[in-house]
């Protein structure tokens, strides 16, 4: 089992992430996610991201597994003070995206126009926050809390 510790010195040494990455335990969510991985190469302003077959989603397959991507900006105190903060983030967030993905719900890559798309991507990040924010606990911080429920009231003025 993951310790603050460990997650202090996953962010001290970016050597030791891939590690810690693999210890996350998943539980049930093993069943959407074919896989946890650290990438190095941080290609936008994201800490993590749920990646789906695209070969899958475009042609609407159901019960294929994702991977999630953990980014450097993941290894942030200012993001994620403690463990459970990160934990709560891969499980509540990313892995109800795996799940959704594995159970075929509507995918933004299967829309036409780019309002509709910016309209479900609003309503698929609406979920996942919404979904981290009903798994607060005592151990979760004050800034993570916060942080998540001011994700929420941004994604809900999108879309009024």
């Amino acid at each position: 089992m993951l310790t603050n510790k460990d997650y202090e010195k996953a962010i001290k040494e970016p050597g030791f992430r891939p590690e810690f990455i693999e210890q996350i335990e998943l539980g049930d969510l093993s069943r959407y996610v074919l896989k946890l991985e650290y990438n190095p190469y941080q290609k936008e302003r994201t800490e993590m991201t749920t990646i789906y077959p695209m070969s899958a989603s475009i042609k609407g397959i159901k019960r294929k597994r994702s991977r999630i991507l953990i980014y450097p900006l993941a290894f942030s105190q200012l993001l994620y003070p403690n463990i459970h903060d990160f934990c709560a983030s891969v499980i509540y967030h990313e892995g109800l995206h795996a799940k959704e993905n594995f159970e075929g719900i509507t995918l933004a890559a299967r829309l036409n126009n780019a309002k509709d798309i910016k309209i479900e991507n609003a309503k698929i990040e609406l979920r996942a926050l919404s979904n981290q924010a009903r798994h607060f606990n005592m151990r979760n911080s004050k800034t993570y809390v916060n942080q998540v429920r001011s994700r929420i009231k941004a994604y809900k003025r999108q879309l009024e």
